[in-house]
């Protein structure tokens, strides 16, 4: 089973716990640390459950930047990227995905290098949280080494 559905199982699981009017889901006891600490079954159920809900929404297996390619003609590309909103680190990582995706493309379509075109790095604003936006335009090229370096 995925990882997006474990999380949906346990929290679907955690939460039918409290429709029923019987028994409570989660027993109510604690876990004995020491003598002065115990921790309730409840605090630790919580625990668990925001963890998921945090692994969730910032799922760290994930790429940090999201690659999309346009073909404009049938030797130039547009590369979008997008870095996801809730990442942690990557933000100077644009250009070496940029040209990553650009390497990639040059190579499966026989070219022998690339030129770029246009390129440029952006902030967008959400409602909650920027997110961090690159695109560019190259050219597929026969010679070698045809690389920008901006």
């Amino acid at each position: 089973m995925a990882p997006r559905r474990w999380t949906a199982a346990i929290l679907l699981a955690l939460s039918a716990g409290g429709c029923s009017t019987a028994e409570p889901f989660i027993a109510d006891k604690s876990l004995w640390v020491s003598p002065s600490v115990s921790i309730p079954y409840e605090a630790i159920a919580g625990a668990v459950v925001a963890g998921a809900i945090i692994w969730y929404v910032a799922d760290p297996m994930a790429p940090t930047w999201g690659v999309n390619l346009q073909k404009i003609a049938d030797d130039r590309y547009r590369i979008n990227l997008r870095q996801k909103k809730f990442a942690l680190g990557g933000d100077g990582e644009a250009q070496q995905v940029f040209h990553r995706a650009a390497e990639r493309l040059a190579e499966e379509a026989g070219y022998a290098g690339y030129r770029v075109l246009t390129y440029t790095e952006s902030l967008e604003s959400g409602p909650l949280l920027d997110q961090r936006t690159s695109r560019g335009v190259i050219q597929l090229s026969n010679a070698p080494d045809v690389t920008a370096v901006f």
